[in-house]
């Protein structure tokens, strides 16, 4: 199954790791050094093109995603 996270970007449900919401995670100094560290090796990708929603971690990528957490809840 894929799962849907925003302008025209699927993921397989199976390498998903977490959803989590970018106003309450980005507040975190462990959250901004995981960004951070990501941002160093390439492993980020942001699909929005506002300001980001989620932060929507696969086992490969980090997507900074415009879909909000409580409409991933709703899948």
């Amino acid at each position: 199954m894929y799962l849907h996270i925003g302008n025209n970007k699927n993921i397989r449900k199976r390498s998903l790791i977490g959803i989590f919401d970018m106003e309450s995670t980005t507040q975190s100094a462990v959250t901004k050094a995981f960004l951070k560290e990501i941002q160093k090796k390439n492993k980020v990708e942001n699909i929005s093109h506002d300001l980001p929603k989620s932060l929507v971690v696969t086992d490969d990528l980090t997507y900074l995603s415009p879909t909000a957490v409580k409409s991933f809840k709703n899948r």
